[in-house]
């Protein structure tokens, strides 16, 4: 029998709230404004229907709309839905070229956040020009690159004309295994939750869907229904089919026994019970693979001819079970397939899926997607399916390596413990495990294996995984821990010794032992694998630097780079330009510094190096700093941090949030400087290594800054006390000698302050082409000696150097050394030039400071600017800001102003989303109105 039930295609009743939240969504993106919207309801109880009408209401407002619904297939075929509804909206977004491009990033694990980047060009590119609507059905069951591309590209989107809409389970029901959403709930997203219909809206529904008003009856049976949409339609459905609904004039009611389905199985069950049994069958081969399913397979899986499905293929049809798109067979509702596969008895499903698995096989499918089910339909030791699950991992690993390691740990769970292929299979684990942040797992994992005696080969690959992961996990002293273990029996190979000594000497840099990351990485270079040595190479680079060797320290990172280059391979993933450029920079080569950073992040680009992107950031970051351009430094920063978070490879955010510290409390921010050192020291606390001059110095900044010299002494007293033998920070921070020196002095700590000033003066010596370097041991003799010549040496010879806040201080100190002689004009002359300094560096605190002495000299405001700029508004913008508004406003994309500007597009998003709190705006197209509006004199913001 055919039900005459209309389908619930009309209105989404009772939702007239929720619709009225979509559409001022949907509306804000047409003009220019982007959201992301989480609809969140039990199964059955209307997502879906809301995803259609927020469609068709973006049609009419002119979007275009990209819609998709993930399955729990989606993980043998990562990212294919987003793509797919991308390629697939009219007009497309991607065309197939786009598609083609992005498919040759996938060749490497780390090619996964440029695949997203690029995916982010391509949509932000299309919304220059048109509005869309991102739709994203049943979004629990999304893969993990899905995921990750959401986590990058709905914060990053924001200001472009994208509406994000996701609708996903209730929490009772949804998978934990990559909860983006609810990161992204935190972050801003706007939460829709979709409670069961009222009675009246119940009753409308019944209206609709029967033609005709429902009487007494058989509105207290709907109202029996929880409001549930699905469970309604499954109840009039089986009333109907059952003969038990009457029509008297434009009413309809029931007659009969109370026959509500219960529950879904019941209420498909109900649904399904006039179907023949071979469609029944059809419908379980069909369940089976959970995904939309093609004839052919269904009729392999059964063991027939597809044509001879033809006609059970049409009753599911017309009994509204399956919908046929003119592609592949769907249930009408993922509910119905989970209904009739949660019937299956557990012998039927295993039996099912060793058939499947042996369809998709012979149909060449991915072998994902084979592995799946072998592991469904698998017993115990089965070395097929272990082998398909391990070439199936490395497929999917370069974007999905959490998946992978899976697959692997499914492997492992097939295999008795004693196979002899186990150890390797937990080495990749291990390996993927901490690739995917995934760290607990990894050492769990390796902690078993290795208690298990396992080969000595196989032994030191797992010690080789879980310290290169520990160690770019941050977790410095547990690296230590698993190499010095690894390296202490004998029988390990002379590669893998060598790796594990290079990883060893980077992990004792963060330490006390520098001694011990110098032998360690002599060690290792003596073994003359090109990928160790360079890495190695890179280690004594920072060894060196850190002991005020810093022309050692250029050459040997020069040297790693020369290696890196002539050998190519898996030595160019290493990066030494990243420990060049540091290097350069203590020498007081910034160009060079920045050329070398500049073409290490290419390079890091070409070869999918993702890792290393907050590297370079940092890098840049503290070469800002010093150069005192601090908006440029705190951008940078916070560019590192974003992508650092993104890519769950925090080691580097302890010493990001130290220089945003530095520049909070240069630009006169010590709230925030007081929020980032608590940041800090939690991250370091949970057992992040980090080097620890950075969190001492930002900790004596703020404690001078807030008036206690001793307290800033006392945070500095380990570093005081190790001068000698590691200059570090007095590499790092030209000022910092002179700062520790006149910390000590207002403390009466002067044993300190001579400690300071004579580190100082030896790091000069032994480093004279660092002109920097020199003028600051004046500055620091200066201040211990109250000696005006040492200071006006000093700023002599910051005058030649690239250091402006540093000489905008020496300034400032020669002034006050001119003031105690008396020398009124020349000390005006230096603070106007300090004051001119500071100004152009944006270091507000000293600003205002140094206009404090030249009022008390006398010295009245010629047109300088405020100690307190604007906070708000076009003035409020920094010079690189406004070099991106402008960009922007023309309708560059944030990739195309990056390439102009010689910036990272993070640091450009960065530098956008700083421009948009300060002009109140929240889209592009709104930032371009009013750039028009105050370039031809209209009344802009601010």
């Amino acid at each position: 029998m055919q039900s005459t039930v209309v389908e619930s295609a009309g209105p989404a009743f009772g939702r007239d709230d929720e619709l009225s939240v979509l559409r001022g969504a949907l509306l804000a993106a047409a003009s220019g404004t982007g959201q992301c919207l989480v609809l969140e309801g039990p199964p059955g109880i209307g997502k879906s229907r809301l995803l259609q009408e927020a469609a068709r209401e973006a049609v009419r407002l002119g979007m275009t709309v990209a819609a998709g619904r993930a399955t729990e297939l989606d993980r043998v075929a990562p990212l294919t839905v987003l793509l797919s509804a991308l390629r697939d909206s009219v007009p497309p977004v991607m065309e197939p070229s786009d598609l083609a491009a992005l498919g040759g990033l996938g060749g490497q694990e780390a090619h996964r956040f440029w695949l997203v980047s690029r995916l982010g060009d391509l949509i932000e590119e299309f919304t220059c020009t048109r509005p869309l609507l991102i739709a994203l059905d049943d979004a629990q069951s999304m893969d993990e690159l899905t995921a990750f591309t959401l986590q990058i590209l709905v914060p990053r989107l924001r200001g472009c004309s994208v509406v994000w809409l996701l609708a996903r389970r209730s929490a009772s029901d949804r998978s934990p295994t990559y909860d983006v959403v609810g990161r992204l709930l935190e972050e801003g997203a706007e939460l829709v939750v979709l409670e069961p219909l009222p009675p009246e809206a119940v009753d409308q529904l019944c209206s609709h869907m029967l033609g005709a008003t429902p009487g007494p009856a058989l509105s207290a049976l709907a109202a029996r229904g929880d409001g549930n949409p699905f469970l309604l339609g499954q109840l009039l459905t089986t009333l109907e089919d059952n003969g038990q609904l009457f029509h008297l004039g434009d009413t309809v009611d029931v007659v009969g026994k109370d026959v509500l389905p219960g529950d879904f199985l019941t209420a498909v069950d109900y649904q399904l019970r006039h179907l023949t049994t071979g469609t029944r069958r059809l419908l379980e081969a069909g369940s089976v693979f959970g995904r939309p399913f093609l004839p052919t397979e269904a009729a392999a899986l059964l063991d027939e001819r597809g044509v001879a499905l033809l006609p059970r293929v049409e009753e599911a049809v017309k009994a509204h079970v399956l919908v046929d798109d003119g592609r592949a067979l769907a249930f009408r509702h993922d509910l119905i397939r989970e209904a009739v596969y949660n019937g299956l008895t557990g012998s039927v499903r295993r039996v099912l899926h060793q058939e499947a698995a042996a369809v998709l096989e012979a149909s060449g499918s991915p072998r994902a997607e084979t592995a799946m089910h072998l592991v469904r339909g698998a017993h115990r030791n089965d070395p097929h399916t272990v082998a398909v699950l391990c070439k199936a991992a490395d497929e999917v690993a370069p974007t999905s390596p959490s998946t992978a390691a899976d697959m692997v740990l499914e492997a492992l769970d097939i295999l008795p413990a004693d196979a002899p292929q186990a150890p390797d299979l937990v080495a990749r684990a291990v390996s993927l495990l901490a690739a995917s942040g995934r760290i607990p797992e990894a050492r769990e994992l390796g902690g078993m294996a290795l208690r298990r005696n396992i080969p000595r080969v196989q032994e030191a690959a797992v010690h080789v995984g879980l310290a290169d992961a520990l160690k770019h996990a941050g977790q410095d002293a547990m690296a230590v821990e698993y190499t010095r273990r690894a390296l202490a029996g004998p029988g390990v190979p002379d590669v893998v010794r060598g790796r594990l000594l290079a990883v060893q000497a980077h992990a004792l840099l963060n330490g006390d032992d520098v001694k011990g990351a110098e032998a360690s990485a002599a060690e290792a270079t003596a073994i003359g694998e090109p990928d160790t040595a360079v890495y190695a190479g890179a280690a004594r680079s920072a060894a060196a630097r850190i002991r005020g060797r810093i022309g050692e320290a250029v050459s040997l990172a020069s040297e790693a780079v020369q290696l890196a280059d002539d050998t190519g391979g898996d030595a160019r993933h290493r990066h030494p330009r990243l420990w060049l450029g540091r290097a350069m920079v203590a020498a007081d080569r910034f160009s060079e510094a920045d050329a070398v950073f500049e073409l290490g992040e290419g390079d890091a680009r070409a070869l999918g190096s993702a890792w290393s992107l907050p590297l370079w950031h940092y890098g840049r970051a503290e070469l800002r700093m010093m150069a005192g351009r601090l908006d440029d430094a705190r951008a940078e920063a916070l560019a590192g941090k974003a992508v650092a978070e993104q890519l769950r490879a925090l080691a580097i955010v302890p010493s990001l949030l130290a220089v945003l510290g530095q520049a909070a409390i240069h630009q006169d921010e010590l709230g925030r400087a007081r929020e980032l050192l608590r940041e800090a020291r939690r991250m370091v606390d949970s057992g992040y290594a980090v080097v620890a001059e950075d969190i001492a110095w930002l900790h004596a900044q703020l404690a001078y800054a807030e008036g206690d010299p001793a307290a800033a002494v006392s945070a500095l007293s380990g570093v005081y006390e190790r001068l000698e033998d590691r200059p570090l920070l007095l590499t790092q921070v030209a000022w910092a000698a002179p700062a520790m020196v006149r910390f000590a002095l207002d403390a009466g700590a002067r044993p300190e302050a001579r400690t300071a000033a004579e580190a100082a003066r030896r790091l000069a010596d032994s480093t004279p082409m660092a002109v920097s370097l020199t003028a600051a041991a004046h500055h620091a003799e200066g201040l211990l000696n109250d000696d005006a010549a040492s200071l006006r040496a000093a700023v002599d010879a910051y005058r030649t150097s690239p250091r402006h806040l540093a000489r905008g201080i020496a300034l400032e100190d020669t002034a006050q050394a001119e003031i105690r002689a008396r020398h009124r004009a020349r000390a005006v002359g230096l603070l106007e030039e300090a004051l001119g300094r500071f100004t152009h560096c944006g270091a507000t605190r000293s600003v205002a400071r140094v206009q404090r002495s030249l009022r008390a000299l006398g010295v009245r405001s010629k047109n300088r600017q405020a100690a307190q700029p604007a906070r708000t508004g076009w003035d409020s913008l920094t010079a690189a800001e406004l070099r991106v508004v402008h960009l922007v406003a023309e309708g560059l994309t944030n990739r195309v102003a990056a390439e102009r500007l010689f910036l990272s597009p993070h640091t450009v998003d960065t530098h956008l989303r700083h421009a948009f709190a300060k002009l109140g705006v929240s889209s592009r197209v709104e930032l371009a109105r009013q750039a028009m509006l105050r370039e031809t004199g209209g009344t802009p913001a601010g």
